[in-house]
This record gives structure tokens, sequence and C-alpha cells, in this order.
């Protein structure tokens, strides 16, 4: 991230949510005799993208807070992840129970991970705190 964005989380963010809400999609062309691309590569590659965001997140937490406050907002930050997780698995459940299909839950998932790499471009570094940013660029 420091060395290609210069340090911008929102690239890193919105390519890892980008990429890996259009390989979710491709999860609609799935079918018994796909072969290993389709059936291990495209959930490999939604893993291996995916993976971007959490630590450019708490990386973006501990630049822009205080230490003494990054630890809590940290574990602030995961509970959304947590709830998220959990409320995401039951409202796919009841759209699987629904539809009978599993193509509602993927769209739905493929929509909330893209929606989340539109919202990231409009983050902002939090007011207040500049100085702790403003500390670790000096070094």
């Amino acid at each position: 991230n420091d060395k290609i964005f210069k340090g911008n989380p929102k690239p890193t963010i919105f390519v890892g949510l980008g990429i890996s809400a259009a390989l979710i999609l491709t999860i609609q062309k799935f079918t018994p005799t796909s072969g290993d691309l389709m059936l291990v590569g495209i959930p490999c590659g939604i893993l291996f993208f995916s993976s971007f965001v959490n630590p450019t997140i708490f990386g973006y937490v501990a630049k822009h807070y205080p230490g003494e406050v990054a630890g809590r907002l940290g574990g602030f930050i995961m509970f959304f992840f947590v709830f998220g997780s959990a409320a995401g698995i039951l409202i796919s459940n009841l759209l699987l129970s629904k539809t009978g299909s599993y193509m509602p839950p993927f769209l739905l998932l493929a929509v909330v991970t893209f929606l989340g790499a539109i919202a990231v471009m409009f983050l902002k570094p939090p007011k207040g705190f500049e100085w702790v940013y403003e500390k670790e660029e000096k070094r």
C-alpha cells in the first residue's frame, strides 16, 4: 500500500472490495462441470482480494488515531465485522429459504461488497488527531 498508493488506504480497499464483488458475481456461472479454475480459483481469488481490506483498515486506524484510542477503536470496528457477518448469515439463509436458490444471497453479497468499495472513496481522515499522522509523516 505505501509503495504503490503512497500510504492512501482508499485505493487498496477499493481494489480489494471491487475485485471481490466482481468475482462473487462470477459464481452465478458455476456448473457441476465448471472445472478446477472456476470451482477453486474463483473462491481463492475472492479470499485473496478481500484479505486486502482488514489490515488496511486497522493500519488506517493506527496511523490516524493516538495509541490510547487506536486499540479501543479497532475493537469497536471488530464488533461491526462480527455483527455484519452474523447478520449476513441470517439474511442469506432467509433469502435462500424464500427463493430456493443460492443466487440471491450471492447477489446481495456482491452488491454490499461493491457498495463498500464505493463508500470507502468518501473516507476522510478524522479531525482533531492531525498531530498523530503529521508526526508519523515526519519520521
